[in-house]
């Protein structure tokens, strides 16, 4: 990691030092830093190979233990005024003064987290973890109390510069811990589902100098109570799901109400990657077939044909596309899943939940009661899309009206 890093350093200096040759083929990145003298200010122009050794630093950094600590913007401070040191004194290297100047001592602790519902009759090493019974783990004072409930304790090895980071590392590897232990006591056949629903608490704490130094964060997906009132009532009972009959009275509104449960599935659900599985499901279940074959471009291209039909306009079928293929299928499929943020997932999700209702009225306003009779009344506009993307539409340019 650390020669990662420095090779890095290496090739932003040298194009830091290199002649500017601007080219509108190129990417370009010009921004100005404080002079090394301490007075003033040193303007750099890095374009092509210049403007990704920058980002290639800056990416460096935040996977180098050793910077970790330091806030994105931080970051890319340090990485201008090292480019800036490079442009102006150009006979010395300016790596070691960097690394001299940022670089962190990395810290070996052990991060310990309160278990709900798990209860140990010993202290035991599992699965690269330390299980500890709760009136054995040396507890912090907790500033308004113990956390309750809390029936055991769990304790991971990490390392870092930043506590946050450590302690995001040290819940993943907390959580696999957990994990093995469900599946392998699940051998157990007497053993019920809802015995092995134990959790990770809301508390943690590393222990440094043999002192327990605490913090606390909010679960993800924890409720947050909610006030109805007469206007959010209103917004409640205005799109076509509100009309929704719990049992259904035609195919159409039955799938509607199944997509709308795995979209409530997906709702719930705080990883963004189980959050789109689900979000699939559901559509598939208003607009997909049965039939054998890749499903990815049919979901995603009549999905955009839905909106079109009902003169809403659509977003290109690409996002959907890409995140049926690189993360819903890989994550199928057993392979490693593109990383996904939670925002992309809400803005998925958003979109799903107006899918089933477009689906509704579509149905609704066309008269159909089946699936197979709403997605052949969306061949036309599908097919519309689709001669348009590939610019063999009579008005290219324009989209579909």
């Amino acid at each position: 990691m650390a020669d990662a890093t420095k090779k890095a350093l290496k090739r932003l200096q040298h194009a830091a030092r290199a002649p500017s040759r601007r080219s509108e083929y190129e990417r370009s990145l010009f921004f100005t830093a404080p002079h090394p003298s301490g007075t003033g200010s040193v303007s750099v122009d890095l374009n092509g190979a210049g403007a990704y050794a920058y980002d290639h630093v800056c990416a460096r950094l935040a996977e180098d233990l050793r910077f970790e600590y330091m806030e994105e913007k931080a970051r890319e401070a340090a990485t201008q005024l090292f480019a800036a040191r490079a442009a102006v004194q150009k006979s010395d290297s300016q790596i070691d003064w960097f690394i001299d100047e940022h670089a962190d001592e990395v810290l070996d602790l052990t991060c310990s987290f309160t278990v709900e519902h798990l209860v140990l009759d010993e202290r035991r090493e599992l699965f690269g973890a330390s299980f500890i019974p709760a009136n054995d783990a040396g507890l912090p004072t907790w500033l308004g109390g113990a956390p309750s409930p809390l029936d055991s304790v769990i304790a991971v090895e990490t390392r870092g510069t930043s506590g946050l980071g450590m302690m995001e590392r040290g819940k993943e590897s907390a959580e696999h811990a957990l994990r093995l232990l469900r599946a392998g006591v699940r051998e157990h056949r007497s053993i019920v589902d809802d015995q092995l629903r134990f959790r990770l608490g809301t508390h943690y704490w590393f222990t440094m100098d043999e002192e327990p130094r605490a913090g606390w964060k909010r679960r993800p997906g924890e409720p947050i109570t909610f006030q109805l009132n007469d206007q959010l009532a209103e917004l409640a009972t205005s799109p076509p799901i509100a009309e929704l009959r719990e049992h259904g009275s035609n195919e159409v509104e039955r799938r509607a109400s199944r997509a709308l449960e795995w979209w409530e599935r997906s709702f719930v659900a705080t990883d963004p990657m189980i959050k789109i599985v689900f979000l699939f499901t559901a559509l598939e279940a208003i607009l997909g077939n049965s039939s054998e074959g890749i499903k990815s471009e049919d979901l995603a291209m009549h999905r955009a044909a839905l909106s079109e039909a009902l003169n809403e306009g659509f977003s290109t079928p690409d996002r959907a596309l890409g995140l049926y293929e690189y993360v819903r299928s890989m994550a199928i499929h057993g392979e490693e899943p593109m990383a996904v943020s939670r925002e992309e997932a809400q803005t998925f999700e958003w979109d799903i939940r107006r899918a089933i209702n477009e689906y509704l009225r579509f149905a609704r306003d066309s008269n159909l009661t089946k699936r197979k009779q709403v997605r052949a009344e969306l061949k036309a506009k599908r097919l519309e899309i689709e001669a348009w993307l590939r610019g063999e539409d009579e008005t290219a340019g324009e989209a579909p009206a």
